[in-house]
């Protein structure tokens, strides 16, 4: 079953738990992905019911999607990006050259978006900080890619070495060379803060995450989500809401989907990606804002996938059994890169970093 983590024995990491092991509790994945406009509806259902009071934020949601759609019009390739990687110096120069000019054309743009915002409201004060970070780190992730630090020449002379003094069969020498360029990609912290900035650009603010620790069937299971962002914490009788988490974020690390062409989670991901991220799901409910359901998304790279686990009502044990069965949502991947697909996903973005920031400058 893997590793052992903490050194608790029979205490697994998420990452080591399989997708059977959410069947055992009767969890499953849907057959094919939500649309999601119809996934980001059943949500908005689903959180206005526990918060009725919370405003509408439709104008300003749609305010802010129009005005990133028209100012952010840079869209590349990632996987493309990354093909360029052993490309000659010039070439990358040259290709860096047209990223910079895009993106610095984007920032004058939003530059000028902003002389026209009411700087007295909270949420225009802050759009053109988010546009200009996540612009900042889009950056940073390109060069690195294209220009990953080499590696000192001692270290490549001692593994050389140590090389030799292994019999190495066709097979692996093959497999060595196949990883030679793996190990110069950025490493995945460089996604991770990628992926905060991309979250800042919707008004979404994390917090620090704390690591949980579950019974899935017969497994102990330790989880720690990679990102959080907090919904204001809301009196509610018989729950504690002072770490209550509107939405978390996941990373799956050197794990590419699989196989695009299908509309079927469990034929994109393979078993430990999906029972990483069903326990990450089952975790985050007992503090959800949306429980007994949770809200949550998976990234590999710059591609994510929004997922939503609904539970029955009844069901108040995290792990235990189900007596009727609980659902993974899940919607198409989504590429921030591409223009297209962050124009889709903005609605539903900016309107939770609104009612995430329902409260404004009252919260300081």
């Amino acid at each position: 079953e893997g590793g052992l983590t903490d050194e608790k024995e029979g205490t697994f990491p998420a990452s080591k738990l399989k997708y059977i092991d959410l069947k055992n509790i009767n969890i499953f994945c849907n057959e094919k992905f939500d649309p999601l406009e119809e996934l980001m509806q059943n949500i908005k259902t689903d959180i206005l019911e526990t918060f009725p009071d919370i405003p509408d934020f439709e104008n300003s949601v749609k305010k802010f999607s129009r005005l990133t759609k028209e100012s952010l019009l840079f869209s590349w390739d990632f996987d493309e990006i990354k093909k360029r990687i052993n490309d000659c110096f010039m070439l990358k120069m040259h290709r860096e050259y047209k990223i910079v000019k895009d993106i610095k054309s984007d920032f004058e743009r939003a530059k000028e978006v902003d002389k026209k915002m009411d700087l007295t409201d909270w949420l225009d004060r802050k759009w053109l900080l988010g546009v200009k970070t996540f612009l900042s780190s889009t950056l940073s992730v390109i060069k690195t890619t294209l220009f990953p630090t080499d590696e000192d020449d001692s270290v490549t002379e001692r593994k050389g070495s140590i090389k030799k003094k292994r019999r190495k069969s066709k097979y692996m020498r093959r497999k060595n060379a196949e990883r030679s360029t793996e190990i110069r990609q950025p490493s995945e912290s460089v996604f991770k803060h990628n992926w905060a900035m991309f979250g800042g650009l919707f008004f979404l603010e994390q917090k620090g995450v704390m690591k949980k620790t579950i019974v899935i069937g017969d497994k102990i299971v330790n989880s720690t989500p990679d990102l959080a962002y907090p919904l204001t914490p809301v009196p509610q009788e018989g729950r504690n809401l002072q770490n209550c988490t509107l939405l978390f974020v996941v990373e799956v690390k050197g794990k590419p989907i699989n196989n695009l062409s299908s509309e079927c989670l469990e034929d994109q991901l393979d078993s430990y990606v999906l029972g990483q991220v069903g326990s990450e799901l089952i975790a985050e409910t007992q503090s959800s804002a949306l429980y007994p359901n949770s809200l949550g998304i998976v990234f590999m790279e710059t591609t994510f996938i929004f997922i939503y686990l609904k539970m029955p009502k009844e069901h108040h044990k995290a792990g235990s059994p189900l007596k009727s069965r609980g659902n993974i949502h899940y919607t198409r991947p989504f590429e921030m890169l591409k223009a297209a697909d962050r124009a889709e996903v903005s609605e539903f973005l900016y309107w939770l970093g609104c009612i995430q920031n329902r409260h404004g400058k009252e919260l300081f």
